[in-house]
Formats: C-alpha cells, structure tokens, sequence
C-alpha cells in the first residue's frame, strides 16, 4: 500500500494582528519543507491572524516530500520590528509529530 506523509503539531499564538496596507502582518511564522541534501524550500504552511489567541493544530500533508532522502522541517519567525513586541506572549509549539499515513 502507498504511505503518505503527515505533519502536525500543537499551538498557540500570541502574536501582533497588526496589518500592512498590503493586508499582511507585521508578525510572521511559518513552516517550510527544505531538502537537507540540497536545494529546494518550499513554504508549506502561514499562521492565519485570525487564529491568534486561540489553540490551533495544524495538519500538513507533506507526501510530496518523501522523495528527499533527508528533509528538514523549518518554523520561520519574523517580528519584523523592534516595537512593542513585549506585549504579546509569543508563541508556544507542542507535540510535533511526524507520521507515515495510508492512502
């Protein structure tokens, strides 16, 4: 049987919901899939603003990756100021759990 395969952790964001003219935040955090024995990132997962303040537990489908003999599963942080930011809590990850699934 073929095997996909699943990324998924717990969270919880406090983070700024402060937004640019263009409509994105100021504050970022994202997962990328980056091959660890060679080139190639891809972003595959962006916090939602609307999520903020509240548990999330995101679940992503990281099938198409298995080729990589190795991979590297990456969360990118970006404040993208100096301002303020010690008024939100920040940003708690849990169990983060990778898995072999059935198709």
């Amino acid at each position: 049987a073929n095997q996909g395969l699943q990324f998924s952790f717990h969270g919880w964001l406090g983070l700024e919901t402060t937004k640019n003219s263009d409509g994105s935040t100021w504050e970022k955090l994202e997962v990328w899939v980056v091959n660890a024995k060679g080139a190639g990132a891809e972003k595959v997962w962006a916090y939602d603003p609307s999520n903020v303040g509240t548990a999330i537990l995101p679940k992503l489908d990281l099938t198409k990756y298995k080729k990589y003999q190795e991979l590297k599963i990456e969360f990118r942080f970006n404040s993208s100021d100096g301002a303020k930011n010690h008024l939100d809590q920040g940003i708690y990850l849990d169990n983060l759990e990778i898995k072999e699934t059935c198709l």
